[in-house]
């Protein structure tokens, strides 16, 4: 089974459904761009393992493409033209494509060329990264990682001045050898519990996103717990969802502890690509396992006309009583949505999920609006 994510760019639509028809049916994952321009935004921003590329764009040609795209990838790049010439052979290779194809072209002929670059391309010798605890240095990534751990600090309120201070004990960030990705913590969500049999002070929970500080792996939720009884960090922990570990984290997860059940049920928000995932916490049950809502909010799919598919890239969330009828309480998400698009994240929106209770169903997304005008431009979250 093909895994890949292949990038097509090409500026007629028959070439693009043809390929996407082609390429979908052999398994492989396609992105499509139909300028210049938004195949670079794309390649920065998901990073595809090949890219069939036509000379022929309208505004950034496809040469200057081709440059462009050397600048931050090494992905394999077919051009795609209706030139057979040596010399438009020689200026697309010269400036950084792989293969060269013209149309009209045999299909058998392009999937044997894409299998070949794949090939050619996953065996193809990277410089070895150097990594220690603290330091992890990527040389083929230009990236460099300092420290990777989790501090715990708290404010003594009784104090004066209420100065913060380190705790005793801290959570364990594990460094793993044998060839193991090492992770790093790159988001928190914190709660106060009162999960514990005693129920005086109540013990921290927390949800740590780990991301990998090296290519090759997905990002990943674990779960560490503070114990009000013995004052010790515990964990990390896989969360595990229906028995699979959550992962494909692309977003900042949030995490409360509602009033679901006698102990109250932890409620997690996790976006993952191109949807919300909302997990509970069963605490009445045996082993306190994670489960799949059977509710999940919807994150619309763009369609035609031009719309830009809409990714959930945070969250905050919290559980409100503001009915007052409602026994167990309602969740109230704000999400932040950044377009596809948009690598940057600039033209990122604020969304309003809720969900009920009662109906036990998730309602949204609706744009937030502050004096009657959107709230956009949202840089972090």
């Amino acid at each position: 089974m093909n895994t890949a994510n292949i990038l097509v760019v090409d500026d007629e639509p028959q070439i693009r459904r043809v390929l996407r028809t082609t390429l979908s049916f052999r398994g492989y994952e396609l992105l499509e761009a139909s300028t210049g321009e938004e195949a670079l935004e794309l390649a920065r921003k998901i990073k595809p393992d090949l890219i069939l590329l036509d000379v022929n764009l309208p505004g950034m040609s496809g040469v200057e493409t081709c440059r462009e795209l050397r600048r931050f990838t090494a992905a394999p790049i077919i051009m795609l033209t209706v030139r057979n010439a040596e010399r438009d052979k020689v200026v697309a290779l010269d400036a950084g494509a792989d293969d060269y194809v013209t149309k009209p072209f045999g299909i058998e002929e392009l999937l044997a060329r894409v299998r070949a670059s794949l090939r050619r391309h996953s065996s193809a010798e990277a410089v070895p990264a150097f990594q220690s605890r603290d330091l992890s240095v990527d040389f083929e990534e230009r990236r460099v990682t300092v420290g990777g751990e989790l501090v715990h600090l708290f404010r003594d309120n009784d104090a004066t001045g209420l100065p913060w201070r380190r705790s005793g004990s801290q959570p364990i960030v594990p460094h793993p050898g044998g060839g193991a990705i090492p992770r790093s913590p790159t988001a928190v969500t914190l709660i106060q519990s009162n999960f514990a049999d005693d129920g005086v002070n109540g013990n921290l929970e927390a949800i740590v996103r780990m991301s990998p500080t090296l290519p090759g792996g997905a990002d990943s939720l674990v779960f560490y717990v503070f114990s009000s009884r013995d004052r010790l960090w515990h964990g990390p922990s896989a969360v595990t969802a229906n028995g699979v570990p959550v992962t494909g984290i692309t977003g900042n997860p949030a995490f409360v502890q509602g009033n679901f059940g006698s102990r109250g049920n932890f409620e997690l928000l996790v976006p993952q690509g191109n949807k919300l995932t909302h997990l509970f916490r069963n605490n009445d049950a045996p082993g306190f396992p994670w489960i799949v809502s059977g509710a999940q909010p919807v994150v619309p799919i763009a369609g035609g006309g031009g719309a830009i598919q809409q990714l959930p890239t945070g969250v905050y969330l919290l559980q409100s009583n503001f009915r007052s009828n409602c026994v167990q309480g309602n969740l109230e998400a704000v999400v932040r949505m950044t377009p596809l698009l948009d690598p940057g994240g600039t033209g990122s929106w604020l969304a309003f999920y809720f969900f009920n209770s009662q109906t036990l169903t998730w309602a949204g997304p609706s744009p937030i609006l502050v004096n009657r005008e959107q709230v956009l431009d949202i840089g972090a979250f």
